[in-house]
């Protein structure tokens, strides 16, 4: 078996939350109309306590998913960081794309509890594609390199 390391920095994923949120908010202001409703879905710095309680329920939802092969995470708090026991076989060309699901997770699984504090009707799509981010991590973990003969190319 082989450990490999993946670290997600929470600064990357609150600024994509809050791009995030602020696009939710913009939209909103179309179709509702006034600057209420981008206002109520707006992540802001007044809401660090609740993105730091969503960041950790996220962290600790994604080691509960990865149970099977985690050897080690950060503690909770600060940026994540799990390192993982997978096959010897583990396409490693892989890692980016791991990297990049995880990250895409963390920002929709807060988008999602953020929706749903800020009353929004889209809170369930946006936790149903971090699920799904979610077991593509898982996925691609569990994906492994063709077998080759030795001497053969």
């Amino acid at each position: 078996m082989a450990e490999i390391a993946f670290s997600v920095r929470k600064s990357d994923v609150w600024d994509e939350v809050a791009k995030t949120t602020a696009y939710i908010g913009d939209k909103l202001v179309v179709v509702e109309g006034g600057n209420d409703a981008y206002e109520r879905v707006l992540m802001t710095d007044a809401n660090r306590d609740d993105l730091q309680r969503f960041w950790e329920e996220a962290a600790a939802h994604a080691n509960v998913r990865l149970r099977e092969m985690l050897l080690r995470a950060d503690p909770p708090g600060g940026d994540y960081g799990v390192v993982l026991d997978v096959s010897d076989a583990y396409e490693r060309a892989l890692d980016g794309s791991v990297l990049n699901s995880l990250r895409s997770y963390f920002v929709l699984a807060i988008v999602a509890r953020w929706c749903g504090f800020a009353d929004r009707d889209d809170a369930e799509g946006f936790a149903g594609e971090a699920d799904a981010l979610l077991e593509d991590v898982r996925r691609k973990l569990y994906t492994r390199r063709r077998p080759r003969r030795p001497g053969r190319e």
